[in-house]
């Protein structure tokens, strides 16, 4: 019961959202967080989150700790999304270097797939354009069909969005 209070108590709830807003600051260094730790003690963090939410044992902690989860969460969606903005930022690099463009295009690809378009910012004029430019500069066509794919996955998951949110009134797929 130690170890439940320690991550379900007030001070960790305080650290945590201290966690939180600091990632989710964009003038925020994460490769300082990074350096100390950041990605291991968030793991930590939802892997004992997650035991507590399985637990069926003790129901009293069962909310607090799915509150605590959704915490958690919001932080790995920060991290997600400037580790998305760096690979981007590698895609853009004039590199001929093909392993590099392999590299930040298979760990795109994998975010991409992790949390598709979700955020309004992934559809931007800016990464679009990004985008383009990435797709008229490459001839390879293993790279340009990855690169398509990740496109692909961005519009479709920004489309279904748009056509499942509760407040879209007036249109399903459905019907």
């Amino acid at each position: 019961m130690g170890h439940q209070d320690s991550i379900l108590g007030n001070t960790m709830q305080t650290a945590i959202a201290l966690l939180n807003n600091i990632v989710a600051n964009k003038s925020t260094n994460m490769m300082l967080l990074f350096k100390e730790g950041l990605a291991h003690h968030l793991c930590s963090l939802l892997t004992a989150a997650v035991a507590l939410c399985l637990d069926a044992g003790d129901k009293g902690s069962t909310k607090p700790a799915s509150a605590l989860l959704l915490s958690l969460l919001d932080i790995l969606q920060c991290v997600l999304g400037h580790t998305a903005g760096v690979v981007r930022q590698a895609l853009q690099l004039p590199s001929e270097d093909t392993e590099i463009f392999a590299s930040a295009s298979q760990c795109l690809s994998l975010l991409v797939q992790l949390y598709g378009g979700s955020s309004q910012e992934r559809m931007s004029p800016e990464n679009m354009d990004s985008f383009a430019e990435v797709l008229k500069s490459k001839k390879d066509t293993q790279q340009l069909k990855l690169l398509l794919r990740i496109v692909k996955r961005l519009v479709v998951t920004k489309l279904a969005f748009l056509l499942y949110r509760p407040s879209f009134v007036g249109f399903s797929l459905g019907e």
